[in-house]
């Protein structure tokens, strides 16, 4: 959810609107997810509000469990 993205902690980096992105939890140093921005950061900080990134993959997800 955007408000997540747009907190204090939160960090949103200049890419465009359907762009990939690595989803990284603060204070961690490996991917949980990946994903596909659904808007550009710059109306994401405008909206404030809905999805941000749609989720691709994420980590327990059968992507991540293949042998």
């Amino acid at each position: 959810m955007i408000p997540g993205l747009t907190s204090k902690g939160g960090i949103l980096p200049e890419v465009k609107a359907e762009s990939n992105v690595a989803i990284l939890c603060e204070g961690k140093q490996h991917i949980l997810a990946i994903g596909k921005t659904t808007m550009s950061p710059g109306d994401m900080k405008r909206i404030n509000k809905g999805i941000g990134i749609e989720l691709l993959s994420y980590v327990g997800d059968d992507a991540w469990n293949i042998k």
